[in-house]
């Protein structure tokens, strides 16, 4: 597996724990849907790309490739953002996230998207179907802090036409979620951020295929980012 540098870090095209979920099977993590466009953008595309993956002493059979690139350096508190244009199509799942190196949870979900049936659920009149969320350890259960989607406002414009600058603040004592420098949420739960603060997380981009549309999906534009900037608080 060789590498790709963008956006000042060097990137991996599968996670790195494997290139396939074993509980998420109908997509592997494709090398060949990941490009880099003259402009410079990083592209994440879905295709029909069959394969048999190994996983253990598992075989896997996989209909569908996706893009996704797993950043290999480690990041604690810090300001994460990306420019992009999300993907046209039926059942797309863009995503830009974190999870902690060596475990999980915690896992903290910058943005994800769900294109479902019609982009971004008629992204003119209601909240777009985009959230953030946070995934802690409730003792022995994965405790999920709800998810919250942004409205129309916060958008330059519809989110799979236009670039829109997504925006994590990740600080000791706050996470700030933000579209566009307009803050959407804020986490200040002192238990929630004690959890977190206790971990580095590894940083991962990817389009995915939504599991309600792994049989009736279409990818018609990738995950386009213009790019990707973090600064450490």
């Amino acid at each position: 597996m060789k590498p790709i540098n963008w956006s000042g870090y060097e990137w991996i095209t599968q996670e790195r724990w494997g290139q396939i979920h074993p509980e998420k099977p109908w997509n592997w993590y494709d090398p060949s849907c990941v490009k880099i466009n003259e402009r410079g953008n990083l592209e994440l595309w879905v295709k029909k790309n069959p394969t048999v993956i190994k996983v253990d002493d598992d075989y896997i059979y996989s209909n569908n490739g996706t893009g996704l690139i797993n950043c290999t350096t480690d990041f604690s508190h810090g300001v994460f953002e990306i420019v992009a244009k999300l993907p046209k199509g039926r059942g797309m799942w863009p995503a830009f996230w974190m999870w902690a190196t060596n475990d999980w949870p915690p896992e903290i979900d910058i943005f994800e998207g769900y294109s479902g049936k019609r982009n971004y659920r008629n992204w003119c009149l209601k909240p777009q179907n985009i959230k953030s969320c946070i995934h802690i350890r409730n003792e022995w259960n994965v405790k999920k802090i709800p998810a919250r989607s942004p409205w129309i406002w916060q958008f330059n414009n519809n989110p799979a036409e236009s670039f829109n600058t997504y925006t994590c603040v990740w600080d000791k004592d706050k996470i700030e979620f933000i579209i566009n420098n307009r803050l959407l949420r804020v986490i200040t739960c002192s238990k929630t951020l004690n959890y977190l603060n206790q971990y580095n997380m590894q940083l991962v981009i990817n389009n995915h295929i939504d599991g309600l549309f792994q049989n009736d999906w279409s990818c018609k534009t990738p995950f386009e980012i213009k790019s990707f900037k973090y600064e450490k608080i």
